[in-house]
């Protein structure tokens, strides 16, 4: 059975000659780990390796950040976090594919929820939320649109055999945001319906 084969048959709950499994490890936890493991590689030891894009994520000027209310300022033009291309990235994938037998996902992390927190900072986000909801609807929907375009590109890949979207709206006691807010601004794109 292929590491491929594997992960599709524990996806369907059939039997498997073995649990499969994937460890994401920080820079940080890998510096502390590597002197046991041996290797100087986390994909030498966990046998995982990184194909190529990464999206843009655009920050907000410091007025946009900062005034408490909706933004008042362009993204920073010089100021775009991210490389790689469409193109690129489909390359990648089809080495990947060719060169080994294993599971192909594609970690698509910063939700429309966190890309909000990256151009406005968290507390500001979250002052939206709670002080200005018309406006954090709309700064939600402009993300979603646009994650949309890169999903539709991503995922034309045949290649593919899965895709993980992160997010994270909590502390390790609760929300970060009422309830409330939650089903009405973030649940709906994370489940897929916007209406």
């Amino acid at each position: 059975m292929t590491r491929r084969e594997l992960v599709k048959a524990a996806i369907a709950h059939r039997e498997a000659e073995r649990i499969p499994y994937f460890i994401d490890i920080n820079p940080d936890a890998w510096e502390k780990l590597k002197p046991l493991a041996g290797d100087p590689d986390p994909a030498g030891v966990f046998g995982r390796r990184r194909a190529g894009h990464r999206g843009a994520v655009v920050e907000l000027g410091r007025a946009g950040r900062t005034t408490g209310g909706a933004p008042t300022c362009r993204p920073r033009a010089n100021h775009v976090v991210g490389v790689g291309s469409y193109k690129e990235y489909a390359e990648s994938i089809k080495r990947a594919r060719e060169a080994n037998d294993k599971y192909l996902l594609v970690r698509i992390y910063g939700s429309h929820f966190e890309k909000a927190n990256f151009a406005r900072g968290i507390e500001g986000f979250l002052a939206d939320i709670g002080g200005n909801v018309a406006f954090a609807r709309r700064f939600l929907t402009r993300i979603i649109d646009r994650n949309m375009v890169m999903l539709e590109n991503m995922l034309t890949a045949p290649e593919i055999d899965g895709v993980l979207l992160g997010s994270d709206w909590g502390s390790q006691k609760d929300l970060l945001m009422s309830p409330e807010s939650w089903h009405d601004l973030i649940r709906p794109a994370s489940s897929g319906s916007t209406t």
